[in-house]
């Protein structure tokens, strides 16, 4: 069901491209091809300029800020999918990298976070730019077939007081409507073209913000977490090891969330 403002809308919007049709055929009756001619070189030439205008507003790739961005996340990545440990650590391996603190970490995933929403916002902004001229591309192509019949009537009108005219409304202005409407069909493809891109970057980047603050509540809640058992258990091992010294799997997880912990806290 159609809402009961865009249906008004709609139908108000046809009537002014009735309007404003009926007010141009009207003068064919006595204008001659050349005025004629003139006034549908000028049929949708706002739209198309604006068309034009939103298009080369799109954002295009900004190569040393999408890597330098690129970078970023993968560094995000690294920290958290893969900590790095230092040389000193008993559970081995070395590290040519220095680990992030967790507050600086989280501090650059929220500074990338909010970049991204700010363009997922401008993104949206533009949208409805191109939302508008799509629709006012449209209307020149609606206005077009209002004119196309509207000359075939007024040929018919005129015909037997002025063949000559009725011919030329009938040929001459019917192929020039239909090449000024063969090139708002055109331009209203390559901003559809566009606007199908712009969405695809736009969703990349409203995604790009919900995985970065996912990855900052994963952080913050892992630090929390960490510091919340380093309280509860307050040892490295668990009543219950075997004669070896060695822990159980839950002592190993804790000892090595104290590592975690004690890296972060000594940086």
């Amino acid at each position: 069901m159609i809402p009961e403002d865009d249906e008004r809308t709609s139908v108000d919007r046809a009537g002014r491209l009735r309007s404003i049709a009926s007010g141009m055929v009207r003068g064919w009756a006595r204008h001659d091809i050349a005025t004629i001619t003139a006034d549908l070189t000028a049929l949708g030439r706002s739209a198309v300029e604006r068309s034009t205008r939103e298009t080369a507003r799109l954002p295009t790739q900004d190569a040393p800020r999408d890597s330098e961005a690129l970078a970023m996340l993968a560094v995000i990545v690294e920290a958290i999918g893969d900590p790095p440990r230092k040389r000193w650590s008993i559970f081995g391996g070395a590290s040519t990298r220095r680990p992030m603190p967790i507050p600086d970490l989280v501090a650059v995933i929220e500074r990338e976070r909010d970049a991204a929403m700010r363009k997922a916002m401008t993104l949206r902004r533009d949208r409805c730019r191109l939302v508008e001229t799509d629709d006012a591309l449209e209307d020149a192509l609606t206005l077009i077939g209002l004119l196309d019949r509207g000359a075939v009537a007024v040929a018919r009108e005129v015909a037997r007081e002025d063949p000559e005219r009725a011919t030329m409304l009938r040929t001459e202005v019917v192929a020039a409507l239909s090449e000024r409407r063969r090139d708002i069909q055109l331009q209203l493809l390559v901003l559809r073209q566009a606007l199908a891109t712009h969405d695809l970057v736009a969703e990349g980047q409203t995604a790009l913000a919900e995985a970065l603050d996912r990855a900052r509540a994963v952080t913050v809640g892992a630090a929390r977490t960490a510091i919340a058992a380093r309280r509860v258990v307050g040892t490295n091992r668990i009543r219950g090891a075997d004669a070896t010294g060695n822990g159980t799997p839950l002592t190993d997880a804790v000892a090595r969330l104290h590592a975690a912990v004690d890296r972060r806290e000594d940086e």
